[in-house]
C-alpha cells in the first residue's frame, strides 16, 4: 500500500526503510457466442507463395477496440489448438485471454488442418511469414486495437516470434513460451542428454546420444539440400552404431529392435527444411533486435528447453538490444507445456489433468495487460475532493509540463518520514508524522502557503515542508497533473525496489500516469521520484492475492502500514480497487473487518473470501472491468469503507 503515518508506534516506521488489409483474404464464418467471448472462422493468404491459412479469431463478447495477439505453435505440424495428448492449450489459452479483454487468433499450420501450402521445403522463415500475414490480417479488423498486436509463440513459435518482432514494427509485444535463448543446436544437445538423464539411464548412454546428436548436427549445418541430407544422416547413424561398445551397443542393438523405424523416422524428420534452418539458428541474432516489450517464460522442469541454460541468455540479448521492457521468468514446477507437473518427461503429459496451469494463464494476461491498457476514461482527468486544489489552484499556473519536474517540486514541499529521520537535528522525536492533519491536497496546500507564500516553485527548507508519507506524495502528483489535463490514477501495491537487498516487498501507493503518446499507463513513483517504473518492480494486490489463496507467495516478507499478514494482502487489495473507483480515500479509512483484534482469513465466510477473488480478478483488468466492481463494491457491505481516524487506525483495535 504505501508508507503511512504512525501516530502510536513509530515502530511501524521501521518497516519502510529505503523505500517500485494487406495480404489478406478474410473468409469470415458463423459467428459463435459461448462464455463471455465471441467465436469466429476466419482465412488468410500468405502472399509469398498463396498459403492460405484458416484459423479461429477469439473475441470478448461486447464491442471494443481490442488489444489481441496471434498464437504461433511449436515445431511438428500442429492444428490451431495446438492439440497434443488429448490437450487443447491454445483454445484454453485464447479463452482465458478473451474473457479479460483480449482478443486471439489462431490458426493451423500450413499443411495442417484446413491451411494449404507446401510444409515439405518450408523453412522457420518461411512459417514465420505465414504468421506475419495473420498479423497484416489482424491489422484489417475493426474491432482489433492496430497498434496493440503481440505475439505469443511456443518453443518453435517463440522462434518465429523473435523473428518477427526484431523486422516487424507491427509487433507491439512478443511472448516466448518455452522459447530458447542459446542456438537451437546447442539447447538441443543439452536438453536430450537431460532428457536420458532423467529416465535413468547411465552415463555412457548419454555420452553416445550427445555424440550422435553432435554428428548429424554437423551434417545439417553444413547443407541444406534436402534431396541428399537424409542419406547423409542415415550414414551417421550407421557410422554411429559401428562405433558402439559394450552395454551401450547391446541396449541400442534392443532398443533398435523394439523400434525398428527410430532412425530412420529420426533422420527423415531432420532432413526437412524447417530442421535445417532451425540447426543454425541462433536467437541471440533476433533478440539482440527486440525492442518491443518482451515476456519470456521457461518451466524449471522443461526437459525441451533449458531454463537455467536459456533464461541467462535470453536476458543478455535483451540487454544488449538495449530492451527497457522485459521479464525473464522461471516458472516452479512446469513443464514445456506449461502443465504443473512432476517430472517434466514428454511421457507425464498425457497423465496430467490440466491442459494450460492458470497460474501461468494469469501471469500472461496479466502482463498483456499492463502492455496494452486502452485509452483511459474521462474520470481520471478530473479533480476529485481528495485532489481537488480549490482556492490554492493558482500555485499550479507557474508549474511546469514535465513529469520529472513537478516529481523534484513536490520533493521541495513533502519530506517522507523515513527521510526525515535521518535529519534528528531538524526533526526531533517529539515531531510526529502529518499525514492525518491533511489529509486532502487543498489542506496540504493551506499549509504550506502558511508556512510560506512564496509558491511551490521554492525550494523549502526541510523543516517547512510537510511531513507525510506516500500517499500524500501521490495525492498532490495527480492533482497537479490533472491540473494539466493529464490523466492519472493512485495505485496501492508493494515496491520491489529493495527487495534484493532486504527480501521485503513494502506495501506503497505510487501514480499511473497516461503516456498519450505512447498509449499506455506508466507509473510514476513520487515519493521515491522514480519515474516510469517498471511493472516488474511494482506487485500489484490483485497478483499477491493470487499467489496468496494458491499457497504460491514468494519467499519474501510482505510489510504493510498496519504490520505484516493477510491483513496487508486484502488491505492493499480494496485501497487499489478504491482508487480505480475513483475513491482515492486516505489508507485509514478502511474497511472494519481488517481491523479485529482476531483477524484470521481462515475466519472469512466462504463468500467473503469469493468477492475476494472476484475483485482481484478483476483487478487484473479494471479499465474493462470498472462497472463489475462498481457493483461489486456497492452489494457487499463487509468491503466498504469505514470512517476511522489515524489514531483508532494504528490501534488496530476496530471490533
Amino acid at each position: 500500500m504505501k508508507k503511512s503515518t504512525n501516530i502510536q508506534s513509530r515502530g511501524f516506521w521501521l518497516i519502510y526503510i529505503m523505500i517500485l488489409l494487406l495480404f489478406a483474404t478474410i473468409s469470415s464464418c458463423k459467428v459463435r457466442r459461448g462464455n463471455s467471448f465471441i467465436e469466429e472462422e476466419v482465412k488468410f493468404t500468405n502472399p509469398t507463395d498463396g498459403a492460405i491459412l484458416a484459423g479461429t479469431f477469439t473475441k470478448p463478447d461486447n464491442n471494443g477496440h481490442f488489444p489481441s495477439v496471434i498464437l504461433i505453435s511449436g515445431s511438428g505440424l500442429q492444428d490451431r489448438d495446438e492439440t497434443i495428448n488429448g490437450h487443447k492449450p491454445f483454445k484454453v489459452l485464447a479463452e482465458y485471454l478473451n474473457k479479460h479483454g483480449i482478443a486471439v487468433l489462431r490458426f493451423d499450420d500450413r499443411g495442417a488442418g484446413k491451411s494449404t501450402g507446401d510444409v515439405w521445403n518450408a523453412t522457420i522463415g518461411v512459417f514465420a511469414s505465414d504468421a506475419l500475414a495473420g498479423i497484416k490480417y489482424l491489422k484489417t479488423r475493426r474491432d482489433v486495437n492496430p497498434n496493440r498486436i503481440g505475439i505469443i509463440g511456443h518453443s518453435l513459435g517463440a522462434m518465429q516470434g523473435a523473428m518477427l518482432a526484431s523486422e516487424s514494427s507491427d509487433v507491439a509485444f512478443l511472448i516466448m513460451l518455452g522459447g530458447p535463448g542459446v542456438p537451437w543446436a546447442q539447447n538441443n544437445i543439452e536438453a536430450e542428454a537431460e532428457n536420458l538423464r532423467l529416465q535413468g539411464k547411465s552415463e555412457e548412454i548419454i555420452k553416445a546420444g550427445t555424440r550422435l546428436l553432435q554428428n548429424m548436427l554437423a551434417v545439417m549445418q553444413a547443407s541444406e539440400n534436402y534431396g541428399s541430407i537424409e542419406s547423409k544422416l542415415n550414414e551417421v547413424v550407421v557410422e554411429w552404431k559401428r562405433s558402439l561398445t559394450g552395454k551401450v551397443k547391446a541396449e541400442i542393438e534392443e532398443f533398435s529392435k523394439t523400434h525398428p523405424d527410430f532412425w530412420k523416422n529420426m533422420t527423415s524428420e531432420y532432413a526437412l527444411p524447417i530442421y535445417l534452418s532451425v540447426a543454425v539458428f541462433d536467437p541471440a541474432d533476433y533478440l539482440g533486435n527486440v525492442h518491443c516489450p518482451v515476456l519470456s517464460l521457461i518451466g524449471d522442469k522443461d526437459v525441451q528447453i533449458l531454463s537455467s541454460l536459456n533464461n541467462p541468455a535470453i536476458e543478455k540479448a535483451l540487454i544488449q538490444a538495449d530492451n527497457e521492457n522485459y521479464s525473464v521468468l522461471e516458472l516452479k514446477d512446469i513443464n514445456h507445456v506449461f502443465q504443473k507437473c512432476e517430472t517434466g518427461l514428454i511421457s507425464e503429459y498425457a497423465e496430467i489433468d490440466e491442459s494450460f496451469n492458470e497460474e501461468v494463464l494469469e501471469i500472461i494476461t496479466f502482463w498483456i495487460i499492463n502492455q496494452t491498457n486502452v485509452k483511459p476514461s474521462d474520470k481520471y482527468r478530473q479533480q476529485t475532493p481528495f485532489t481537488n486544489p480549490g482556492k490554492f489552484a493558482y500555485l499550479y499556473d507557474d508549474l511546469p509540463k514535465s513529469i520529472k519536474k513537478n516529481c523534484d517540486i513536490i520533493k521541495r514541499q513533502l519530506i517522507h518520514p523515513m527521510e526525515a529521520a535521518d535529519m534528528p537535528k531538524v526533526f526531533p522525536k517529539v515531531k510526529l508524522p502529518e499525514d492525518g492533519d491533511f489529509p486532502i491536497v487543498s489542506d496540504m496546500l493551506r499549509e504550506l502557503v502558511q508556512r510560506n507564500n512564496e509558491g511551490l516553485i521554492m525550494d523549502r527548507l526541510p523543516e517547512n515542508r510537510l511531513l507525510v508519507a506516500c500517499y500524500h506524495h501521490g495525492l498532490l502528483l495527480a492533482s497537479i497533473l490533472r491540473s494539466q489535463g493529464k490523466s492519472v490514477r493512485l495505485r496501492a501495491g508493494f515496491a520491489r525496489y529493495y527487495e534484493d537487498q532486504m527480501n521485503v516487498r513494502f506495501s506503497h501507493v505510487v501514480c499511473e500516469v497516461w503516456n498519450a503518446d505512447k498509449e499506455r499507463w506508466e507509473i510514476i513513483d513520487p515519493d521515491r521520484n522514480f519515474q516510469n517504473v517498471s511493472y516488474d518492480k511494482f506487485e500489484f494486490p490483485a497478483e499477491v492475492w493470487h499467489n496468496y489463496i494458491n499457497d504460491n507467495l514468494p519467499n519474501v516478507t510482505y510489510y504493510g502500514s498496519i504490520g505484516q499478514g493477510d491483513n496487508v494482502y486484502i488491505h492493499s487489495l480494496l485501497l487499489d480497487m478504491a482508487f480505480i473507483l475513483g475513491n482515492e480515500r486516505n489508507y485509514w479509512h478502511t474497511p472494519g473487518f481488517i481491523f479485529k483484534k482476531d483477524f484470521d482469513t481462515n475466519n472469512l465466510k466462504k463468500e467473503q473470501i469469493q468477492v475476494l477473488n472476484q475483485i482481484a480478478n478483476l483487478m487484473n483488468d479494471p479499465a474493462n472491468n470498472f462497472k463489475q466492481l462498481e457493483k461489486l463494491y456497492n452489494e457487499n457491505p463487509f468491503i466498504q469503507t469505514h470512517e476511522r481516524t489515524i489514531d483508532s487506525y494504528y490501534e488496530r483495535n476496530y471490533n
